[in-house]
């Protein structure tokens, strides 16, 4: 037997968006490993839901931004699938699934009626802290936002291609506002970094 063999769990495993290790136990799921209590959340202590689904996330997003327009009077609901398709091809297995529904998920929080508890209700605990943790709440400074952000490997990459998406979507009517949003987004990208191992 080797050393990796003898160490391994004899539980069943399963990983949920935030990376963190569920093992099942005789009474129960446990979480496992140093991301069990991430900042600022409160810990779940059921696993990913067994039933969510990409179709479901769509669906919903798309009910949710229903006659929501963009700065240049397009349907806003083609960003969030474009952030989707975008992370899609960045993203490593195998938290693909996941951070894909969370991406078409990412600005329901704060541009819809939808709540956290709605989410967590169809989607599971992990996936609704990771769009809360993307949400920016009234009064709270950008480069705040973007520092709790960096923090989770699928919220950050969710929001880099958020920001790259926002700076190719090209000029509006108001050259000053246009700037002041460039300026943003471009300091957002060099906060938007950290280590690309998903494992720790």
């Amino acid at each position: 037997m080797t050393p990796d063999e003898n160490l391994r769990s004899p539980y069943p495993q399963t990983t949920d968006a935030l990376g963190r290790t569920w093992e099942l136990r005789p009474h129960g799921w446990v979480c496992q490993g140093r991301d069990a209590k991430p900042q600022e959340l409160e810990l779940q202590t059921r696993p990913p839901h067994p039933h969510r689904d990409l179709k479901t996330a769509i669906q919903l997003a798309v009910e949710a931004h229903d006659g929501q327009v963009d700065d240049h009077g397009l349907p806003y609901i083609l960003h969030p699938f474009q952030v989707m398709i975008d992370v899609a091809s960045v993203t490593p297995e195998p938290v693909r699934p996941a951070a894909m529904i969370v991406a078409v998920l990412h600005d329901t929080l704060e541009d819809t009626t939808l709540t956290q508890r709605d989410i967590d209700s169809r989607f599971g605990g992990d996936i609704s802290e990771l769009v809360w943790v993307l949400t920016r709440y009234p009064g709270q400074r950008y480069e705040q936002f973007i520092e709790r952000v960096n923090r989770y490997p699928v919220a950050r990459i969710v929001k880099t291609c958020d920001v790259l998406h926002n700076l190719r979507r090209g000029a509006t009517s108001d050259a000053e506002t246009d700037a002041r949003r460039r300026r943003k987004y471009l300091k957002a990208l060099t906060m938007l970094k950290g280590s690309d191992d998903w494992s720790d």
